[in-house]
């Protein structure tokens, strides 16, 4: 079954028009392009609504895509040590942030 939109879920706007172009995307430095790309897209705010064949579409093209390697993922933080005894039952290096702070 096809998408079937009404309504912008961006912006709650009727002016959604189904329409097939060429979509031009770049990923990972590399640019792509998913030729006759059937999808919704909103006359006032600009939203693209892609149905499941064109998602599968679009991500076979990027595949597709010479030296399209996933993107590095940023290491995260390490969270800050706290302590989970209350206040009052810490010892007093606790207290004074040697490890961390309380919840």
């Amino acid at each position: 079954m096809k998408l079937q939109i009404t309504e912008c879920p961006t912006c709650a706007s009727p002016r959604s028009k189904h329409v097939r172009k060429n979509l031009r995307r770049t990923w990972n430095g590399q640019t792509y392009v998913v030729p006759n790309l059937d999808h919704w897209e909103c006359a006032d705010c600009g939203e693209h609504v892609y149905d499941r064949d064109a998602m599968h579409k679009i991500e076979a093209t990027r595949r597709l895509t010479p030296n399209a390697a996933p993107p590095k993922r940023r290491p995260q933080p390490l969270a800050e040590p706290r302590c989970m005894r209350p206040r009052r039952a810490c010892p007093s290096r606790h207290k004074r942030g040697v490890l961390g702070s309380h919840i």
